[in-house]
C-alpha cells in the first residue's frame, strides 16, 4: 500500500453457501476510465452490487468537516454534488460517491478541488453574457 490510509466498504449481502468477504477493498484496480470531468476517481464497482453497497454505507455514514484552502468544508453523505456525484461516505483521506449506478473512490482534497473548480466554471459561464457589456463600458469615451 502506498502510505495512504485506505478505508474499506462493506461488501454486498451474499446468498447462503457463498463466501462473504470481510470487506470490499477500496483499492481495486480501475477497470474503466474516470467519468468525464472527474480526474483521479477510481471505479470500485457498478450495477446492482454498487447500489446495494452504497445504500448499506449510507445508513451509518456521518458528516465530516475537513479543512480546505478556502476554509473548512462539511461533507454530508447523501448530498448531490456537481457532475451528478452523490456523496456516499467521506473521511479526511477519501470520499466515496456514485454517478448513476457506479461507485467511485477519490481523494478528499482532489474531490474538494474539483468542486471549487466546477463551481467557478459554472459561475463564469453564467456571467458570460456580461462580457460585451463590460467591454462596452471599458471602451466608452471617458467623460471628465
Amino acid at each position: 500500500m502506498s502510505g495512504k490510509s485506505r478505508r474499506s466498504l462493506p461488501g454486498p449481502p451474499r446468498a447462503q453457501g457463498q463466501v462473504e468477504p470481510q470487506t470490499l477493498r477500496c483499492s481495486l484496480p480501475r477497470p474503466h476510465p474516470a467519468p468525464r470531468g472527474v480526474r483521479g476517481a477510481h471505479l470500485l464497482m457498478s450495477g446492482e452490487q454498487a447500489v446495494r453497497t452504497a445504500s448499506q454505507v449510507l445508513l451509518t455514514a456521518h458528516p465530516v468537516t475537513v479543512p480546505s484552502s478556502l476554509g473548512d468544508v462539511q461533507l454530508r453523505p447523501g448530498t448531490l454534488f456537481s457532475n451528478n456525484r452523490l456523496l456516499i461516505d467521506a473521511s479526511w483521506a477519501t470520499v466515496h460517491f456514485m454517478i448513476d449506478d457506479r461507485l467511485y473512490e477519490m481523494g478528499t482534497s482532489a474531490f474538494l478541488r474539483d468542486e471549487w473548480l466546477n463551481a467557478m466554471a459554472a459561475g463564469a459561464s453564467k456571467a458570460a453574457w456580461l462580457i460585451p457589456i463590460a467591454k462596452a463600458e471599458m471602451n466608452r469615451p471617458h467623460q471628465g
